[in-house]
């Protein structure tokens, strides 16, 4: 990826001890190109003092505002790093990304704080979601909590929009080798299913409570699993007193049962499959 960098520098300081010596950098840059992105009017600061490390940058992300804010200790056993800010107000972030269908203003902070000394790796923070747009989804508010210890990110966090309330709370370990993701606790309010997938012919109020687990691989090796429970809901004008829904996939064989029951009777069903030499049956 060809990426060009042209700006301007300058830089003082005093000692070369990391523990003792001070020193001052700053950088501006017109615009940052990588892989066909491009943040602009980027503009930095380091302060280094007794072994500690202040940074500070700004730009401008596809029409909106980043700032960054972080402290350091980098030279120690012990490195620790303390975001103290990291905001994006009314950042294009699907055009950014080259999702055209997700185009809208998005705006959110992150704050956290980590530590590594050899192979042991710490970091925790919290994003918080102000209201956004992601093509037709208009969020209100939202916000995750996350812990990465290791091999092993927990999180916690919920989003409203337009198309309902979600909230997660699981964790994912396994990350340096087969990463295995799960959700003990997922709740879904009024969510409107034809907003998410694009259908305004279709209107549901869908609430539940699910939990899941998913390990990748190898199509003939990955397993998945989701339990759900169907609370009063509503589909278009039809009223749904609850359900209950089990699927399970196992090196390529696909079990589930779904039970759903309403005013006007009970649906019952059962589903086994399995996936083999490139076909399903």
């Amino acid at each position: 990826t060809e990426s060009p960098i042209s700006g301007t520098f300058s830089g003082s300081g005093k000692g070369i001890s990391p523990s003792s010596g001070e020193a001052l950098a700053r950088i501006q840059l017109p615009d940052v190109r990588y892989a066909g992105r491009t943040v602009e009017r980027v503009n930095g600061t380091v302060r280094v003092a007794r072994g500690r490390a202040g940074i500070g940058v700004r730009g401008v992300l596809q029409g909106g505002r980043l700032a960054l804010q972080a402290d350091a200790r980098p030279f120690g056993p012990t490195k620790t790093v303390y975001l103290r800010s990291a905001t994006l107000t009314g950042g294009d972030l699907g055009t950014f990304f080259g999702r055209p269908d997700l185009a809208g203003p998005v705006t959110f902070s992150i704050t956290g704080s980590g530590r590594s000394r050899g192979d042991e790796r710490r970091f925790q923070g919290h994003l918080v979601l102000e209201p956004s747009r992601l093509g037709r989804f208009r969020i209100s508010r939202g916000g995750v909590g996350f812990r990465l210890d290791g091999d092993r990110f927990k999180y916690d966090g919920s989003v409203l929009s337009n198309a309902g309330a979600i909230a997660l709370d699981g964790e994912a370990h396994g990350l340096s080798g087969t990463p295995t993701f799960s959700v003990r606790h997922g709740r879904a309010d009024s969510v409107d299913l034809g907003a998410l997938a694009g259908r305004p012919d279709i209107a549901t109020a869908v609430n539940a409570r699910f939990s899941g687990t998913v390990t990748s691989g190898r199509a003939d090796s990955a397993s998945a699993r989701l339990s759900l429970d169907l609370l009063p809901s509503s589909i278009n004008r039809a009223q749904v007193d609850g359900g209950r829904l089990d699927a399970q996939l196992d090196r390529g064989l696909v079990q589930g049962s779904v039970r759903v029951t309403g005013r006007d009777g009970e649906l019952t069903a059962r589903v086994d499959g399995q996936k083999s030499g490139g076909n399903s049956r």
